[in-house]
């Protein structure tokens, strides 16, 4: 049985948490990686070990709040158990961000997952899978696709792998200021949602009763508490009432969503 997690200072995480956030202990480490997307290295200060992390921040002008998505998504996850990466806000140059650290020492890409077809066998938690269904419905996360959903070996276990989630920049409020995405909408067709995860709407509404009443758990407050690390720079004040009220109205209407997913699967809609 999973639970929210009880220390309410869960997102207050001291910077000692986290490689140093100072830029002139950060370098870009080959091209961009695509728009909006540094990769950043820095030697550590005291055992000489390299650090990695990506660096997102808004592309353009006319950007949505790219950085405070995917910090307000992974503060979120932290709170559910949900194995998503440490996130961080960061000024690096003349841009402002997150970082974002690895989720494993070396994971890879779905798209490389030998055994889709046996997921039970082969997931060290399958159960995860309708978590992180759950999650992406309630963030209206429209894009869990082969390069954001990562895996892991599960340490001296053969054949066990651990799942990752990374990339929730067009989450939450959506990738540009003026159009945020609707509260009230869900359109599965309007997701890139990865086959094996869309599958998971056959088993039924009881498949996600469990990672639903998580999610119901989280309250008002927790999202508040979340929303309001934020700094000022990065979320204005409309913008905060707009993903507090989305994420409110989505969590409290997510069994309906998800029920009626799934009758559509089994073709009852």
């Amino acid at each position: 049985m999973y639970t929210v997690n009880n220390n309410r200072e869960f997102a207050n995480m001291s910077r000692d948490d986290y490689p140093s956030t100072n830029t002139d202990s950060w370098t870009q480490f080959g091209q961009e990686r695509k728009t909006g997307v540094l990769n950043l290295i820095r030697d550590s200060d005291d055992v000489g070990q390299i650090t990695t992390c990506w660096f997102k921040y808004p592309p353009s002008p006319d950007s949505g709040p790219i950085p405070a998505n995917e910090f307000i998504a992974c503060k979120l996850g932290e709170l559910l158990g949900l194995p998503v990466a440490k996130t961080q806000f960061k000024d690096f140059l003349d841009k402002k961000g997150t970082i974002s650290l690895s989720v494993a020492p070396e994971p890879l890409k779905w798209a490389n997952f030998p055994y889709k077809t046996k997921l039970p066998v082969y997931l060290d938690d399958y159960s995860s899978m309708s978590r992180i269904v759950a999650f992406d419905v309630w963030i209206n996360n429209r894009d869990r696709n082969a390069d954001n959903l990562l895996y892991s070996q599960v340490e001296q276990e053969k054949k066990k792998y651990r799942l990752h989630l990374i990339d929730h920049g067009n989450a939450i409020f959506g990738p540009t200021k003026q159009q945020p995405y609707p509260i009230d909408e869900f359109v599965l067709s309007q997701h890139v949602m990865l086959p094996e995860l869309i599958g998971l709407f056959a088993h039924g509404i009881d498949f996600f009763e469990e990672a639903i009443e998580l999610i119901k758990h989280v309250s008002d407050e927790d999202i508040a508490k979340i929303i309001g690390l934020v700094p000022s720079d990065y979320l204005d004040d409309l913008q905060r009432e707009y993903v507090k009220n989305m994420l409110s109205n989505r969590r409290d209407k997510l069994y309906n969503e998800i029920e009626n997913e799934c009758k559509k699967q089994e073709g009852e809609l």
